[in-house]
């Protein structure tokens, strides 16, 4: 409508008084028009998005309120590497059957841990549990004595070292992320490199440690991207930053070659021999050579125990051909099995 009335009242003008507007007045006149209306015709455009972002918005604003406000508490001294778990049970959203009820386990300084079972037994749901991410069920989960539910979130981020199957890098530089965006020495976050075995990866890109990575454009520059491999193996130095007493890794070798998983062996053997209790899952026969305690997930039961104990077990019982052990009795599914002392 705008401008059918600029060029209406420009052609009424040149009518009116030839003198007062011309032909090329009238063409200048609807460019100037069409200039100023452009933001006008842009943010209607983009009227779906801008509606979108505000429901998102008010989404993420209500969520943050239902959260329960995190009160005073006291800080907690570092933990012993003693982990225990009583009576958890592993209940998912939209499904009725638990993966697994009446769980109890000990897992103390140096104690290495392989979790093997077919896909969706529960595995990477434990991992959450241990990390204090998803609750225990009617059971609970202690680190150094104390539950996890009881630490002070900055703290349990800071003792529990968590490397997830799906590795997310934050916008930022290396440094960054394997600092977990904390304030800490340039010592501390090179360490961890060195301990995950990623230093002279890290080193050999663009900005060493001060590369941007994880967005399309982080740190004040464009952000490089990484290949699978490279992210979870500065995603190991993330979970091994400041030396946390228990280290839970979830699936770490699904994108490494040869070299990596050589350097997270390593990695293991360092962090076992060190006294941090470590948890893997994991169907890799090298890191389970490594490991001095097995547990198998297979419909409801669990199996636990050592290595060499467990193995024996299955090689004598049988195994499915995704390596969980096949259920002694029927009768037996419905609860926990740890056979083994």
């Amino acid at each position: 409508m705008l401008q059918i009335g600029v060029l209406g009242i420009g052609a009424w003008l040149y009518l009116k008084d030839p003198n007062t507007m011309t032909a090329g007045g009238i063409v200048a006149a609807s460019i100037i028009m069409g200039q100023g209306l452009n933001p006008i015709d842009q943010s209607i455009q983009s009227w779906r998005q801008m509606v979108g972002v505000r429901q998102a918005s008010g989404r993420l604003g209500k969520l943050v309120a239902s959260l329960p406000a995190e009160g005073q508490q006291t800080r907690l001294p570092r933990p012993q590497p003693r982990l225990i778990a009583q009576n958890v049970n592993l209940v998912v959203p939209g499904i009725r059957r638990p993966l697994f009820t009446g769980l109890n386990f000990q897992l103390d300084a140096g104690d290495v841990l392989v979790i093997i079972g077919g896909s969706g037994r529960g595995k990477s749901s434990l991992l959450r549990i241990l990390a204090g991410i998803w609750p225990a069920g009617n059971g609970s989960v202690t680190l150094g004595g104390v539950e996890l539910v009881n630490w002070h979130s900055d703290d349990r981020g800071q003792y529990v070292g968590y490397l997830p199957q799906d590795v997310q890098l934050l916008p930022g530089t290396v440094r960054e992320n394997i600092a977990r965006l904390h304030e800490a020495d340039d010592d501390e976050v090179i360490e961890a490199a060195k301990q995950a075995g990623c230093h002279d990866l890290i080193i050999g890109l663009p900005s060493a440690y001060d590369t941007p990575i994880g967005g399309q454009h982080a740190a004040g520059g464009e952000a490089i991207n990484l290949s699978g491999g490279q992210r979870q193996r500065i995603g190991l130095a993330r979970a091994l930053f400041r030396d946390p007493p228990l280290i839970l890794l979830d699936e770490p070798n699904s994108n490494l070659d040869e070299a990596g998983l050589n350097e997270l062996s390593a990695a293991v053997k360092r962090k076992s021999a060190a006294g941090s209790i470590v948890v893997l899952v994991t169907h890799s026969n090298p890191l389970i050579q490594l490991s001095n305690k097995l547990m198998v997930l297979r419909e409801n039961v669990v199996v636990f125990g050592p290595t060499d104990k467990v193995l024996a077990e299955l090689s004598k019982q049988g195994s499915d051909r995704r390596g969980a052990m096949i259920p002694p009795h029927p009768k037996q599914q419905s609860r926990c099995l740890s056979p083994f002392t």
